[in-house]
């Protein structure tokens, strides 16, 4: 389920009422791009749920309703036969990543499928917006997003040395978790031992119409704390 400050719940691709077009309702997170099929069970062998904390780093599109402070989601992580095939699983919707046994990525939609439209108040009519920047009408409220999520998972040990998520989470990734003498996140008779996971979430987005409009990107730290 989500936390009371997650919008995910409401922005799936099946409903999108027109009250859920304000920003507070945001963007969100891991279930706002997912396709709408949903599966009674997870698929694979579960590596653990997990209560997300995203954190903005940073807010770079000119839209009216933007979570700056953040917001809450809770998501299932599972992996098919040990991976590569992983999926992240929030409010019984899934979608599709990559597993390598410590790091987990997903890109929504893939890079051959195109970028799913959405709707965001862009107070655009008089051609400038409220802060003074100049701005193309012909825009309107329809936008391709692309989303990115990457998650790197640590043991109970591994996180006491970490103590926090770091600010800049593509390094955090791209390096791993590779201290001396610390083993990485494994599987055995309870299951997956992963206590933690730390990541980023990147949202790419750009007009769907053909107008003056630079393409922009938000950016979220993401920290989970594993609850069962």
């Amino acid at each position: 389920m989500c936390s009371a400050r997650s919008p995910c719940a409401r922005w799936t691709s099946c409903s999108l009422p027109p009250m859920v077009r304000s920003a507070q309702a945001g963007l969100l997170a891991v279930a706002v791009l997912i396709a709408c099929t949903r599966g009674s069970s997870l698929p694979g062998e579960p590596l653990g749920t997990f209560l997300f904390d995203a954190t903005p780093l940073t807010l770079g599109c000119p839209f009216q309703e933007l979570p700056d402070g953040g917001f809450g989601f809770t998501g299932i992580f599972s992996a098919v036969d040990g991976g590569p095939e992983a999926y992240l699983t929030v409010n019984d919707v899934r979608r599709q990543g990559m597993f390598d046994g410590q790091r987990f990525e997903s890109i929504y939609p893939a890079p051959s499928d195109p970028a799913v439209p959405r709707t965001f108040e862009l107070d655009c009519d008089a051609g400038v917006l409220p802060d003074g920047t100049a701005c193309d009408p012909a825009c309107g409220n329809r936008f391709l997003i692309e989303e990115t999520l990457r998650a790197v998972f640590l043991t109970a040990e591994q996180s006491a040395v970490v103590a926090s998520c770091p600010d800049d989470p593509e390094v955090f990734f791209d390096a791993g978790v590779t201290d001396a003498g610390i083993l990485p996140p494994s599987r055995g008779p309870d299951g997956f031992d992963a206590a933690r996971a730390c990541g980023v979430l990147i949202e790419n987005i750009q007009p769907a119409e053909v107008c003056d409009f630079q393409a922009c990107m938000l950016t979220y730290r993401v920290d989970g704390k594993r609850t069962e």
